[in-house]
């Protein structure tokens, strides 16, 4: 995943990186959909501005927080990034299907690249390296919200 290395402009890095999570949950999500029929109890979300607020602010600002803090452990741990990032991204992905079952196998990819991200530009600053990984988390969070702002134009 030469993408992941760190860019000269973070902007560049949070697109990419992006883009990325979003397109490899999407085709997970449509692969399944294409093999399984997805339940009808999935997350429920509308365009209300409090379930944007809560999704695309509140919870990646807080679960970023709690990855760190949950990376900091494997990488105690394991004492290299990329074993401790795979950990990382399984223990997110089991909290995320205790949730809702589905959503584990979806977010499995995008808290390996959370992680990998932090663990990338912290070099830089642990500030910056939290809003790297807040950012993709927030967009990889937006991507429904336009899903069904597209949906409800038509």
């Amino acid at each position: 995943m030469n993408f992941l290395q760190k860019e000269t402009r973070v902007s560049i890095y949070i697109i990419k990186a992006s883009a990325f999570v979003i397109l490899t949950s999407f085709s997970l999500i449509f692969l399944y959909s294409f093999f399984f029929e997805l339940p009808d109890e999935g997350p429920s979300i509308s365009l209300t501005g409090t379930d944007f607020f809560g999704v695309v602010v509140f919870a990646p600002f807080v679960e970023t927080v709690l990855m760190i803090l949950s990376l900091r452990v494997f990488l105690f741990i394991s004492r290299r990034s990329t074993p401790a990032c795979i950990l990382n991204a399984f223990l997110w992905s089991a909290m995320h299907s205790m949730i809702f079952l589905l959503w584990g196998f979806f977010t499995l990819i995008p808290f390996f690249v959370f992680s990998m991200a932090y663990l990338t530009w912290r070099t830089k600053s642990k500030k910056m390296a939290f809003f790297v990984a807040f950012a993709i988390h927030a967009l990889l969070n937006l991507s429904p919200f336009v899903v069904m702002w597209v949906d409800e134009l038509n």
